[in-house]
Formats: C-alpha cells, structure tokens, sequence
C-alpha cells in the first residue's frame, strides 16, 4: 500500500512542545514501516492551520488527485 506523510507547525511554540518538524516525520516514517507502507511522498509545511490553501498541503492534495495512494499519514490530526 501507498502512504503520504503530512507534518506541520505553524508556530515555534508548538515545535517547542514536541510538534517539530523532525519529531513529526520521525513518528509518521516509522508508524509507516510499523504498517508496511510504502511512503511515495514527504509533504511538510511551517503554516497556519487555519488556512487551507498551504503550500506542501495543496502538493499533497495534487498527488493525490493524479496518482494512486491509500493512505495519508499524520502525527495528530490536528496537524491537518
């Protein structure tokens, strides 16, 4: 199965309670190996949650609009 990873902060804060960037990928990758997906695509952004329109969020939404993927992943979904 194909997954995409999803991670973002919007404020240092947030990267200073254990929602960096790095932390994020790491917990996302390895869930991924936990439940053998293939991970086809890393998309991360430094953004405001309450927008839609965010830079790594619409690559994201275009792959999946061309291209086969079961599942996106996200360290919490509020990331989202």
């Amino acid at each position: 199965m194909k997954a995409v990873i999803y991670t973002r902060v919007s404020t240092d804060e947030q990267a200073a309670k254990g929602y960096s960037l790095p932390t994020q990928l790491e917990a996302c990758r390895k869930y991924a190996q936990e439940k053998s997906l293939a991970v086809v695509g890393e998309f991360c952004d430094d953004f405001t949650g309450a927008r839609l329109d965010r830079p790594q969020l619409d690559k994201l939404r275009e792959l999946i609009t061309h291209s086969h993927v079961d599942a996106v992943i996200l360290y919490d979904l509020d990331r989202l």
